[in-house]
């Protein structure tokens, strides 16, 4: 992180019908100076462990709202970035207000960002995750459940979460 040796790269998200990208997945990459390229599995969950997670994250998501608003000075109109979100990120005490901040800073509306969870993110103090989840719901910010049917969900819980957008595992399929 010191050494800003994390670059975010993006993976669009395209319309079949007008072939037009309508948003983007923000993925973190490690260009390491000795070993390349470096993928999240390699070091993701040491950045969780160590509690840099955090730092990493509020680097992301800013990154990723400055590109967002690059990309619509360039014209590019009605596009939204996700961005994942970890375990240890939500349980911070001040994960919404920082993330709120971060936006506000860069100038990007909420509606143009995308928050990506995971279904084994809700094993973690459930009540205080969904309380916060609802704030950023509320704030404006698009809420995902990817790698859904991963875990112990049911399609019955669905109701209780603050989602817009459902992302199944092709294990579920």
């Amino acid at each position: 992180l010191e050494n800003n040796e994390f670059i975010v790269h993006y993976q669009p998200q395209v319309t079949v019908k007008t072939k037009k990208t309508h948003s983007v997945e923000a993925l973190v990459r490690w260009e390491h100076p000795e070993k390349g390229m470096l993928f999240p599995n390699y070091f993701i969950e040491y950045a969780e462990k160590s509690g840099l997670i955090s730092k990493l994250g509020d680097l992301v998501l800013k990154s990723a709202c400055e590109q967002v608003v690059k990309w619509m000075n360039d014209g590019m109109v009605d596009i939204h970035v996700a961005i994942n979100i970890s375990k240890r990120q939500i349980i911070d005490n001040d994960f919404v207000l920082r993330s709120i901040g971060i936006i506000e800073e860069v100038g990007l509306s909420p509606k143009n960002i995308e928050f990506e969870i995971t279904e084994s993110m809700l094993t973690v103090d459930s009540v205080d995750t969904i309380n916060k989840l609802n704030q950023l719901r509320d704030y404006g910010i698009r809420i995902s459940l990817d790698d859904f049917g991963t875990g112990y969900s049911s399609f019955n819980s669905l109701h209780e979460l603050p989602i817009q957008i459902l992302k199944i595992d092709k294990g579920l399929i």
